[in-house]
């Protein structure tokens, strides 16, 4: 994640390297800073939500252990 032009230079530099890669499409990055300019938005939108227990096991994309799903509040 980053600026558009210094990821269009990563993009360039690596496949003149040789190596495989391509951008995800979408409009901004998920897990980067270019969130905080909507995550105080997003936290209230989502702050109704309950969480509960689920059936499906949930990992981690931090530390890697299980989560339960009760835990999944907006924040």
């Amino acid at each position: 994640s980053g600026e558009a032009s210094a990821i269009a230079e990563l993009e360039a530099s690596l496949q003149a390297d040789g190596v495989f890669c391509r951008r995800v499409n979408i409009g901004f990055a998920a897990h980067s800073a270019q969130m905080d300019g909507v995550l105080e938005g997003l936290e209230g939108t989502l702050s109704s939500l309950r969480p509960t227990a689920s059936s499906v096991p949930f990992s981690s994309s931090v530390t890697g252990e299980q989560v339960p799903g009760a835990w999944l509040e907006a924040a």
